[in-house]
């Protein structure tokens, strides 16, 4: 079956369900795209989308620490974003370049993707401004991009409520199935 991709992320994570008396905003979060899908009363109202993801704040931490994609990628996903409180020296990376052995440390890391993150957060922000208007209104972050380790922390710098959906389906884990199982 074809499905549209915000529709079955909908169904899976339950959006629809608690659309009926609330704005929700469905935040997809993708490599080269974020997309936004508004539901209410338990309808698809409209979709828009911000023309890159989060490709961009890893490439942020490939540009400043002459990083291979791949490894940038992995960091972003795995050892990127921290509460204000545990920015510290700890080490999140070693690797050698050449005879040179190198590392990163949790404040590095996040100095290095804070201004991409910051701007992302900003443009989320106002394409949610008019929604955001009313107080009930919530958003529900998913896709690939939900795997994210600590996104859940920029909770509070969103201007809608703000919740991770990660499946709880047995067997999966990963943000990125949730269309695939709502299908």
């Amino acid at each position: 079956d074809i499905c549209l991709e915000n529709y079955a992320i909908a169904e899976e994570s339950a959006i629809i369900e608690s659309s009926m008396n609330n704005y929700v905003v469905l935040l997809n979060l993708e490599k080269s795209e974020t997309g936004f899908a508004l539901f209410y009363k338990g309808r698809l109202l409209g979709c828009e989308a911000l023309n890159y993801g989060y490709s961009r704040i890893a490439n942020a931490i490939r540009r400043k620490f002459r990083l291979s994609y791949r490894e940038s990628m992995t960091l972003l996903k795995e050892s990127a974003i921290y509460a204000p409180k545990d920015l510290n020296d700890s080490i999140v990376y070693i690797w050698s370049e050449k005879d040179d052995h190198r590392q990163i440390t949790r404040k590095e890391i996040y100095e290095a993707i804070d201004e991409e993150l910051s701007s992302w957060i900003e443009d989320v922000n106002s394409a949610n401004e008019m929604i955001a208007e009313n107080p009930a209104s919530k958003m529900v972050i998913s896709g690939s991009g939900a795997d994210i380790v600590g996104l859940e922390i920029l909770n509070d710098r969103f201007n809608l409520e703000t919740n991770v959906y990660l499946p709880t389906t047995v067997g999966v884990r990963k943000g990125c199935y949730a269309a695939t199982l709502g299908s």
